[in-house]
């Protein structure tokens, strides 16, 4: 199977998730010392492509971090939950804004971006972390570019019917994914009817059903090949 399933423990302490637990314990405590924990509702959009660096560690729920364009338009290039990393990057002189939303309410430890900076430039390990962590954003956005410019719709809403469900740690036969058309047309860069279509299309071929609110995955294996996940 091409995802492995996310293995955060979302009740555990900020040093036990994520980038967090590859630290030194007093490294790890500097960065917690300036930080600060909040939750968020469902719905919520936590960045909004402000100028500057925004960080944060997902401590539970369920995020998507996602570029919007001047008309509306959206694509989401990564789903997120307990222990990972998320954020924005300054997008100066680019006609899209890089945003993160909550799909589920949503508990984040956001750290002071200067303290962060500063301390990867004298921490090594620290420094290695982020290296990490910016080598598997450029993946995604190779994957993002790849999915927008050559896949068919149909292949991008089976693909994040797969992504939505191992994001939130239930990938199997029977599992229900909570999703709306609209929600499928943002995070696949399409529109809502053009989404609803290749949603009948997948439930009229077994591989889905509807389980309002939301899709129930009736045919694992299938599903994966569509989305080109297969073995």
């Amino acid at each position: 199977m091409a995802f492995a399933m996310p293995e955060a423990d979302p009740t555990a302490g900020p040093k036990t998730l994520g980038f967090l637990k590859e630290l030194p314990g007093a490294l790890a405590d500097k960065l917690i010392q300036r930080s600060h924990a909040v939750d968020h509702p469902a719905g919520s959009v936590i960045f909004r492509g402000e100028g500057g660096v925004h960080v944060a560690l997902v401590m539970s729920g369920l995020l998507r971090s996602y570029l919007s364009a001047p008309d509306g338009r959206q694509i989401t290039y990564r789903y997120a939950r307990a222990g990972d990393l998320i954020g924005t990057l300054d997008l100066a002189g680019l006609d899209v804004s890089r945003r993160v939303q909550s799909i589920t309410p949503s508990r984040l430890l956001h750290f002071d971006a200067v303290q962060l900076e500063r301390l990867a430039k004298r921490e090594p390990a620290l420094a290695w972390q982020m290296i990490e962590e910016l080598a598997d954003r450029l993946v995604q956005a190779y994957r993002t570019l790849a999915m927008r410019s050559f896949a068919t719709v149909r292949w991008r809403v089976a693909r994040d019917i797969i992504e939505r469900a191992v994001a939130a740690g239930d990938l199997r036969e029977g599992a229900h994914v909570r999703l709306t058309h609209q929600e499928v047309a943002d995070a696949t860069g399409s529109v809502r009817e053009v989404a609803a279509r290749a949603i009948r299309v997948l439930r009229r071929d077994g591989m889905i059903a509807t389980a309002r609110p939301g899709v129930a995955i009736l045919d694992l294996d299938r599903l994966l090949h569509e989305a080109g996940l297969g073995a």
